[in-house]
């Protein structure tokens, strides 16, 4: 008897589902770990079959191999799908008959893991495909002029100029591998790589306007923060960053002395209590088409006279904000000027 009470109390607490199933797959008992995992607590399982919850007919237990471990395509009771580890062991009783033992474990966590994770890697191959032809652009042109100088004799206005355009290249390369390696970094770091803690917007918002001195236009910025704003929680450096890389394409992609509004209001979205942040510019715009790719690596939605950039601001900006557990959008039209908004949630 003392035995029996072992047994039922080191079921009713293993973490991992247990179902007892006589020959034809119908559940004698489960434990409270299996009630929980297919939804039905209080004895609810009990009756119900092994080919609507596991997917196993009787003839696919008879045929079961003790202990080997294979997926399932568990079903709840809800009708919910129920990834499974599936564990089935026959276990022959002292009265003679035969029942199975089914271990089983819920592995939609670690399905969803291997997705983002594929997910990741896909990403990942494809930034390094796109990288090695944008790398390859700065790097000939580099060896070509330098090649040209070693090579031929010029004179001092032509050298100077070759010379200039190689500067540019290399200026160009490096910033490239910056980026890069910016991207690379917070892709690897994960939300772990974050330091979250409750950040002051309006604080923010001015030290982001202030690092922008040295474009020289960080007077045509306006800056409207609603009062009694929550703070929100974040990475104050990586959002800093995330922030500089939309107000920089509104300053390059926008006329001189053309006002550029950034503001932040607080309110719900998702049910949650977030804080928007909305950077508005009256520059060249973009179509709808260019909005679509806004976000890819390497891609550029204007050429403009003049303007440097890698095409990597805007994917670092989206990979900073969806660590944060943040949304961003944009509005756009072409000849009147972008509007990037992104709600971050507040701090608690």
């Amino acid at each position: 008897m003392q035995n029996e009470d072992d047994s039922a109390s080191l079921l009713a607490h293993l973490p991992d589902g247990v179902l007892m199933l006589d020959l034809a797959g119908a559940v004698l008992y489960a434990n409270p770990a299996a009630e929980r995992m297919f939804g039905a607590a209080g004895g609810g399982l009990q009756g119900r079959t092994a080919a609507v919850l596991l997917g196993l007919d009787a003839a696919a237990l008879a045929a079961c191999t003790d202990g080997e471990i294979c997926e399932a395509a568990g079903t709840r009771i809800d009708g919910g799908s129920l990834p499974l580890e599936l564990k089935l062991s026959p276990m022959p009783m002292a009265t003679g008959e035969r029942r199975h033992a089914a271990i089983v474990r819920d592995v939609t966590r670690q399905h969803e893991r291997d997705q983002r994770n594929s997910a990741t890697d896909e990403r990942r191959r494809k930034h390094f495909t796109t990288a090695t032809h944008e790398l390859r652009t700065p790097m000939a042109s580099i060896l070509g002029f330098s090649e040209l100088l070693l090579k031929r004799e010029f004179d001092p206005a032509t050298s100077r100029e070759l010379v200039e355009i190689i500067h540019r290249q290399a200026e160009r390369l490096v910033a490239l591998i910056n980026q890069l390696l910016d991207l690379a970094r917070i892709e690897a770091g994960g939300v772990q790589g974050l330091d979250i803690q409750p950040v002051d917007v309006a604080g923010l918002l001015e030290q982001t306007v202030a690092a922008l001195h040295g474009l020289g236009q960080n007077q045509r910025i306006r800056v409207d923060v609603e009062d009694g704003l929550p703070p929100v929680a974040a990475d104050a450096q990586k959002m800093q960053q995330a922030l500089t890389n939309i107000l920089s394409n509104s300053i390059k992609y926008s006329a001189e002395g053309s006002p550029i509004d950034i503001g932040a209001r607080a309110l719900q979205r998702d049910a949650r209590p977030m804080v928007a942040i909305r950077v508005a510019d009256r520059g060249i715009g973009m179509t709808a088409e260019q909005q679509a790719r806004i976000f890819d690596a390497f891609y550029r939605a204007g050429e403009s006279p003049g303007v440097q950039g890698s095409g990597l601001g805007m994917t670092i900006f989206k990979e900073i904000v969806e660590l944060h557990g943040g949304q961003a959008a944009i509005e756009s039209q072409p000849g009147t000027g972008t509007t990037v908004t992104v709600w971050l949630p507040a701090a608690a």
